[in-house]
């Protein structure tokens, strides 16, 4: 099948395949966020998530689900989140069955400490975006949005199996 079907957009999907891409390699990679303390991306992106909504008091299942991380995936994380002492668990008096996860005085160093570095790596591409309304980033947000919602594993399988011929 030819790529004509991505049309004008072809050079923006492929940089969004190889962010894709990047990012995959780096997810489970550790970062050094201070002495003797490194992180994956999965646990950064869980601290910075965490510290920006701390008045919340989320639930271990409400940040899985906006962060869009599995939650067996999730579990693996705050576990060891929890070992090295970024993370703190709760329960509420009311209900002992949520667990509740906040960044712990450890975390938020180390994410002050990550943050640093991501908000340069990050300045080259707000500084190319600074002229697009505010109004075009919303849509841009909403069309990877419909993206990242689409199902794309519903592929036909042929009837039967292919056997190769002359073997």
């Amino acid at each position: 099948m030819s790529l004509e079907w991505m049309g004008r957009y072809r050079e923006l999907i492929e940089q969004l395949q190889r962010f894709g891409n990047r990012y995959a390699v780096q997810y489970n990679r550790e970062i050094c966020c201070g002495p003797e303390l490194c992180l994956s991306t999965a646990q950064l992106q869980i601290l910075g998530y965490l510290l920006e909504n701390e008045e919340k008091n989320l639930k271990m299942a409400q940040v899985a689900q906006a962060l869009d991380i599995l939650q067996s995936t999730f579990s693996k994380c705050i576990s060891r989140m929890v070992e090295k002492g970024l993370v703190e668990k709760y329960h509420t008096s009311q209900n002992r069955k949520d667990v509740i996860i906040r960044a712990s005085a450890r975390g938020r160093e180390a994410w002050l400490h990550y943050g640093l570095g991501l908000y340069t790596a990050y300045q080259q591409f707000f500084s190319a975006l600074e002229g697009v309304p505010d109004e075009m980033l919303r849509q841009f947000s909403f069309a990877l949005s419909g993206l990242l919602s689409a199902d794309t594993s519903k592929e036909e399988k042929p009837e039967g199996t292919l056997v190769p011929i002359g073997r």
